[in-house]
């Protein structure tokens, strides 16, 4: 009974420290208020111009399949080894 007690005040002492720890403090106020003020900000050097260049074609037909492949040579399948069930270990009794 004793040490059940002193658990349950070992929580309210916790709980009352995380509860006064945590708490925000709604009085406080910063010591100088924030001053604002404007950043000019430099307008950025313009581009060089470039003329556009015309998008070279592709001497391939647009759209078309693509050749079959003669040189793939498919991976034999192979299935994992069986392996034994595992030993039960010895019943002592």
């Amino acid at each position: 009974m004793v040490a059940g007690v002193a658990v349950a005040v070992l929580h309210v002492v916790i709980g009352y420290a995380l509860v006064i720890g945590l708490a925000p403090d709604p009085v406080r106020r910063a010591s100088d208020p924030l001053a604002l003020f404007d950043l000019a900000v430099p307008k950025p050097p313009s581009p060089p111009v470039t003329p556009a260049r015309k998008a070279a074609r592709d001497p391939r037909k647009t759209g078309a399949a693509a050749p079959p492949n003669r040189e793939a040579k498919p991976s034999e399948v192979v299935a994992p080894p069986v392996l034994p069930p595992p030993v039960p270990p010895p019943i002592l009794a």
